[in-house]
């Protein structure tokens, strides 16, 4: 009787373990809203349309997951009939389908001699670029040529990216598919580098679909997946073409295939947690089993497109949790015929077969249609002993097979409490993953100079969302560009001589900040004392910082600037990390904090000491943004607050708190910049002996021009031959 029930005792314990890593229709929610804030602030904020796909985005992680950018051309259009050039600026292609197999099109430029005028001058920078890649055939007419094309942006890309704060070093870059794949090989032993493939593909978005996928808009579906809702969602989403030519055809190169990205993210992000578990499994199944057969011959899009056939065809109702295992039964039986017939349609272009000029080898078909057969019939050790999917969760679960001897009724009674199906736990892990991404958030607000109309056109954008997007996330991302604009403002109260102007700025700033004060447990009150100092109110920024430092309160902390292995918590008071000790502890908004974030435009108006570090943002050696510790800065601007209200106690004690946060950041990303503060309190009160010390440890750690430590060497090279009368 046991025996019999093991697959489904073990699709519940499955089904739990992955969920208690994030693999959940929940996380599906919280990545949906993700996405779509992250990419208004490009648009909006950035002017840079980008979209953003791949497992990172839709909740299928695996481990060897890159992440995938596509972006797209400003100033090009793709059109089914040529009246259409009419709404659009820039240059105007028609969708040519004939000689080409389905899921493919040519472009043909509609007029070359004629180009409207877009916005930001698209017009002049198009046309010198779209030159590059112009390709006239023998009948005369224009096509954009796909090779061309992904050759020019690849010459770009390699000139962007050389270096960065985030350790992005040495990158080599390869064409794979659509995409041009950035590999960072980063061997850095630090806590933050970032490593890895990135996939950037660059696209033309096309007004309207192409004519072959009416058929998914209007076929019937008799089991209700997906739903209307999300059909008529999709129906307004555009498309794109990707430059890929079809291999077998004698003009690839100027060949390109369509795209439905945002309608896939759309139907992912609609998957309940037994189809976004099943996706997951059969992707780790693939990288573990197959990927050294056909690992050219095979891809996770067809997992995806196997999950979308089964959806619809079936139903939700065999999507339950005592199923999943049978589920991705169904999935590899399924993807076993097609590769047998070698033919799988595209979800949304039936006609166009995934499996083309795949498999032509005999030979290799037939092993792999072996080894699909082999995992089906022994999928549970199968996926026992898969270490492509390793979250904290999964890992202890799998670590258990071998200790109970691979029984397996044996190992689901030793595993039956490791992931209890309790509610309010999965709902506090969502919550700190929500508070994480604003993290990610903050950084793309900052990653590039703007300007102040775009910052307040963001955020209205940004309120505009439909309803279903996170509120948290909407409101973090709301006070995030409130602290952006309340530093502009502040920016030009600073270099005003207007003293009517200049109080306009005060009170406009000081509302921005105001408002924003409550975006987390600490950072939007440093930003707050910081406005107060810099624009003169010393002793308001004082008792900000008084208040933070006297009360006791413990923080969760998502920032990047920790060492990877250490807790996530700290106390305000002590200046240190700690462990939990109340069990009644909640991870909140006000509980939570990230990183402090200035950009290269806040030169005037942070503390002295940030001054030399928002100078060199933006240059070859940095991002336009730079992160800091919230209480390595906390303790910075005390002392500076202190130095300015001559409290020389208050100023020493500050510095002893400083240099202990600062030990504690010994192996963290941004160690550096900790160290140039220390540094420059220690130069400011004339102990130049432990300012170079602070400084040279700085240089050892970021040996570059864009360390600010050489220049603050400098100064104290100067003020000591100074003081010595060489000079």
């Amino acid at each position: 009787m046991e025996e019999c029930d093991a697959p489904r005792r073990f699709s519940e314990q499955l089904r739990r373990v992955l969920k208690m890593d994030g693999v959940s229709q929940s996380r599906l929610k919280t990545l949906r809203s993700w996405t779509y804030l992250m990419e208004v602030i490009y648009t909006h904020l950035h002017s840079k349309r980008m979209l953003h796909s791949g497992s990172a985005f839709e909740g299928s992680v695996t481990n060897g997951s890159d992440v995938d950018y596509m972006r797209i051309d400003p100033g090009i259009a793709a059109v089914n009939k040529q009246k259409e050039d009419d709404m659009h600026a820039g240059y105007i292609y028609l969708l040519e389908t004939a000689d080409v197999r389905p899921g493919y099109i040519k472009l043909v430029l509609m007029n070359k001699d004629h180009i409207k005028v877009g916005p930001e001058g698209t017009d002049i920078v198009t046309s010198k670029i779209v030159e590059e890649y112009l390709f006239q055939a023998e009948n005369t007419k224009w096509y954009i040529s796909s090779e061309k094309y992904t050759d020019f942006h690849l010459r770009l890309l390699k000139n962007t990216d050389k270096f960065s704060s985030l350790g992005m070093t040495k990158p080599s870059f390869y064409v794979h598919g659509p995409c041009t794949t950035t590999l960072y090989n980063n061997t850095s032993s630090r806590a933050f580098v970032i490593a890895g493939e990135c996939d950037s593909a660059f696209g033309v978005e096309c007004v309207n679909w192409p004519l072959e996928a009416d058929e998914w808009l209007e076929r019937k579906r008799d089991k209700g997946w997906p739903s209307d809702t999300i059909i008529e969602v999709i129906r307004s989403m555009p498309c794109y073409i990707l430059p890929v030519g079809d291999p077998k055809s004698k003009t690839q190169h100027l060949e390109w295939r369509f795209a439905f990205v945002p309608a896939e993210r759309e139907l992912v992000w609609s998957f309940n947690d037994c189809q976004i578990q099943c996706y997951t499994i059969l992707k780790c199944l693939k990288r573990k089993y197959l990927n050294a057969i056909v690992q050219d011959e095979l891809s996770s899009f067809c997992m995806k497109t196997i999950v979308f056939w089964i959806s619809e065809e079936e139903g939700l109702e065999m999507w339950t949790p005592k199923n999943l295992l049978e589920c991705i039964r169904r999935c590899l039986i399924r993807l076993r015929e097609s590769i047998d017939s070698t033919f799988l349609s595209h979800y949304f272009l039936r006609k166009r077969n995934l499996l083309f000029a795949k498999f032509e080898d005999e030979k290799l078909k037939q092993t792999t249609m072996r080894q699909i057969s082999e995992i089906n019939d022994n999928l549970l050790p199968f996926i026992l002993e898969c270490d492509a999917v390793r979250n904290s969760t999964m890992d202890k679960y799998i670590r258990l097979w071998p200790l109970c001897h691979k029984d397996l009724i044996a190992f689901l009674d030793a595993n039956q409490n490791l992931a209890p199906d309790v509610p309010v736990v999965f709902n506090e892990l969502e919550q700190i993953l929500k508070l994480m991404k604003t993290t990610d958030l903050n950084a793309t607000i900052a990653c590039f100079p703007t300007s102040f109309q775009a910052l307040e056109e963001t955020a209205k954008a940004v309120m505009k969302l439909p309803p279903d997007i996170d509120r948290h996330l909407m409101e973090s991302t709301r006070c995030f560009l409130g602290v952006r604009i309340g530093m502009t403002l502040l920016d030009e109260f600073c270099i005003s001589t207007n003293e009517s102007r200049k109080a306009e700025l005060t009170y406009a700033a000081n509302t921005c900040f105001y408002h924003s004060a409550n975006m987390d447990g600490l950072c939007g009150r440093l930003y707050m004392s910081t406005f107060y100092f810099i624009s003169g109110s010393i002793e308001k920024a004082e008792t900000i910082l008084r208040d933070i430092f006297s009360t006791n309160r413990v923080l969760f902390y998502g920032g990047l600037c920790r060492k990877a292995s250490s807790t996530s918590l700290f106390s305000t008071a002590r200046g240190n990390q700690t462990e939990l000790i109340d069990n009644n502890f909640k991870i909140t908004r006000s509980t939570f904090t990230g990183d402090m974030v200035f950009t290269s435009t806040d030169v005037s108006c942070v503390p002295q000491g940030l001054e030399y570090e928002c100078m060199l943002l933006g240059k070859n050696m940095n991002w336009n943004f730079c992160l800091i510790h919230p209480l390595v800065y906390a303790r910075y601007l005390h002392f500076e607050v202190a130095h300015a209200l001559k409290k020389p106690m208050e100023f020493e004690e500050s510095l002893t708190h400083l240099s202990d946060v600062v030990k504690n950041m010994e192996g963290t990303f941004e160690e550096h910049r900790a160290l140039n503060l220390l540094g420059l309190c220690y130069s400011k009160l004339g102990r130049m002996r432990h300012a170079v010390q602070c400084f040279v440890r700085s240089l050892l750690i970021t040996p570059t021009v864009g360390n600010s430590a050489c220049y603050h060497l400098c100064v104290i090279a100067y003020r000591l031959l100074d003081e010595s009368g060489t000079i």
